[in-house]
């Protein structure tokens, strides 16, 4: 299988939470990260494509209280919702790449509509 990049919506955002410290109460950490932020996982090839023009987004590395500017291809992106319609402007040429930028197209937009923070997982 190849690498992905998962996307998810946090319904609850919580400034300062360090969001890369998965919960180990479950047996499955990384399982429940996916399934509690609904993620969309995107092959790396098309996000490799997004990493630089991402890089004029306004987002956050981990946790609110890391500034940082566009998608972090290894770690932990968050996307607070100022900077989904520009995430949205980068992705959505490539709705054809793969059956999983359409449905990444659809969270976008429940992001935006719901003024939630997006989850970004990095290779």
């Amino acid at each position: 299988m190849p690498c992905c990049v998962d996307f998810g919506i946090i319904n609850t955002f919580e400034p300062g939470k360090n969001y890369s410290e998965l919960d180990r109460r479950y047996s499955n950490p990384y399982q429940h990260f996916l399934e509690e932020y609904r993620c969309i996982s995107v092959p790396d090839d098309i996000v490799n494509e997004w990493i630089v023009p991402s890089q004029i987004i306004p987002t956050y590395l981990e946790s609110s209280k890391r500034d940082f500017k566009g998608i972090d291809h290894y770690g932990i992106t968050l996307l607070p919702p100022t900077s989904l319609p520009m995430l949205l402007e980068i992705v959505k040429p490539w709705k054809e790449a793969d059956e999983s930028v359409p449905r990444l197209i659809q969270l976008i937009q429940e992001a935006i509509k719901g003024e939630k923070y997006m989850i970004v997982y990095g290779v």
